[in-house]
This record gives structure tokens, sequence and C-alpha cells, in this order.
């Protein structure tokens, strides 16, 4: 109402009601104080934006949930675009590669993994790409941010048609 009488309008305000038996709706409201006749007429639409909002707090909390899984993982998790370059390095896998915490996604893959190995790594992406159900468990050097070479069990995965995902999935654990 405040609003309302400070500019004459408000455009889709989020409020909540209490619907019959008490049940509190969450409403969208979109209204205009305007004359007719010289009379003074509030006009207003109201949706109710209930299920919308419920909706979005469970796709929020199921995010929360999956972020946290990947983040506090032991195992290290990195998303591989297809051109190859890294879209996601997990905090887990920043530690076994000893990157600091700044963003670590302008690294190229290729030029991390030992060049004795980088021809089987590529070989079986090819594979994967060609043919995404075929999941394939590698063993490889990959070089860390000291320049140490570490070795890698890693699983990968094709989702790059998953929408949201877009991504080769790479989940790996330090084998040295």
């Amino acid at each position: 109402i405040r609003i309302l009488e400070k500019q004459g309008f408000v455009t889709n305000f989020e409020t909540v009601f209490s619907g019959k038996g008490g049940r509190k709706l969450t409403c969208q409201v979109s209204a205009r104080l305007c004359k007719l006749n010289g009379i003074p007429h509030l006009m207003a639409f109201t949706r109710d934006i209930s299920d919308q909002k419920k909706i979005e707090s469970e796709i929020l909390l199921a995010e929360t949930r999956f972020r946290a899984l990947i983040e506090h993982a032991p195992d290290g998790v990195v998303l591989i675009s297809r051109e190859g370059t890294f879209k996601y390095i997990s905090p887990s896998a920043k530690k076994i590669f000893h990157y600091d915490n700044q963003d670590s996604t302008y690294f190229n893959p290729n030029e991390r993994t030992h060049p004795n190995d980088l021809p089987m790594v590529l070989q079986n992406l090819a594979r994967l790409i060609e043919n995404p159900t075929c999941i394939p468990v590698l063993q490889y050097r990959f070089r860390a941010s000291d320049g140490t070479w570490m070795w890698i069990e890693s699983t990968f995965t094709n989702l790059l048609n998953e929408p949201g995902v877009e991504s080769i999935v790479i989940n790996f654990r330090n084998i040295t």
C-alpha cells in the first residue's frame, strides 16, 4: 500500500495472503491507482505463484545438495567442454593437483597429461564421444601445479548431450 501511495503502481510484487482455512498463498500482485470518471479506483491483478515458489525452493534445495556432494567428495571431479577445455574443477580436484583457490579452468588438460599417456587418453575420449554409453576407466599421469607427475585413475562419462551439464565428466583419484 505504501508503494502504491508513493509511486501509484506496483509491478510483480510478491506477497503472502491468507487463503481459505488459513492456507498461506504466495502471490504476485500488479496494481495501479487510476481514476475512472474522476473517481479513484484500484486496478489490481493477483496471481497465485505458490506452486511455482515451491518448485523453485525444491530446485534450490536439490542444487545445494548436489553442489555439497560434489564439493565435499574426496575424489576430484572435472567437467571438460566439447572443445577439450576445463569448464569446472571441483575443490577436491584442485586439492589433489595442488592448485590454489584461483580459477584453474584456463589450464589445458592435454598440456597437463603426460606426453606418453596423452595418445591413450585422447583415443579413449574419441571412443567415448563416438559411443556415449562407453565409460572408460583410465590410469595415466597428470602434472600437478608444482610440476610433479602423479598417477590418477579416472572414469570418463559423456554427458555432452545432457542439458545443464554438456560436458565430459571425469571423476578421478590420486593413485600415486
